[in-house]
């Protein structure tokens, strides 16, 4: 699959998402988890994306990755240090939603 091609279907972030500062990945480490809202940087655009699955077992840590706006099944796996940043600063998304899913039973 070409580079072209694997950007169809990624949804760019728009300025009012972006916070400020880009985490570092030390401060990332800590608070990444399955489910988490992040910004990706590749070629110096910021795509949306939801963490899936985390590799810290590799030479360098990985993120199974699933972009806005492509298919449910089509996940790309990055390097840690293509995160930039978590989406208006909330990355425990999955906790969030069972916790409001749990309250409203």
């Amino acid at each position: 699959k070409s580079e072209s091609s694997s950007l169809l279907g990624k949804r760019k972030a728009s300025k009012v998402d972006v916070q400020t500062s880009p985490l570092k990945s030390n401060s990332i480490l800590g608070k990444l988890e399955p489910g988490s809202r992040i910004f990706v940087q590749w070629n110096g655009d910021l795509f949306k994306a939801t963490v899936k699955k985390l590799f810290f077992d590799r030479q360098v840590p990985m993120v199974k990755i699933h972009y806005d706006g492509k298919k449910r099944h089509i996940l790309d796996t990055v390097p840690l240090e293509m995160v930039n940043s978590f989406i208006n600063g909330e990355p425990h998304g999955i906790k969030r939603k069972l916790a409001d899913h749990a309250t409203q039973s």
